[in-house]
């Protein structure tokens, strides 16, 4: 570890002593070529990336609810409203006396 420390503090000390060099502004073309490649970059919005899985959970929810509509659809029918109020009731109040 130590000659690691040794080698960056020489590098360190030699990049200090090393002459700066001048660099001025860039090129008007430089800046130019930036800003058209920049502007032309295309970008992913997050939204557009959802789309397939906001697709796929509108499907799964629908056929869950086409499914839950049809078990509601056909249930047995054979009661009436007097017998089919009369059992949730029962279990009510079963469940309540304990």
């Amino acid at each position: 570890m130590k000659i690691n420390d040794q080698q960056l503090d020489r590098l360190l000390r030699a990049a200090a002593k090393a002459p700066g060099q001048a660099i001025g502004p860039p090129t008007t073309a430089v800046e130019y070529r930036t800003l058209a490649a920049w502007r032309s970059a295309t970008t992913v919005d997050t939204f557009v990336g959802m789309l397939p899985w906001l697709r796929r959970g509108l499907f799964l929810s629908g056929t869950a609810a086409a499914c839950a509509l049809a078990l509601a659809l056909s249930a047995d029918r054979s009661g009436t409203v007097d017998e089919e109020i009369e059992t949730p009731d029962a279990v009510f109040t079963l469940a309540l006396s304990r």
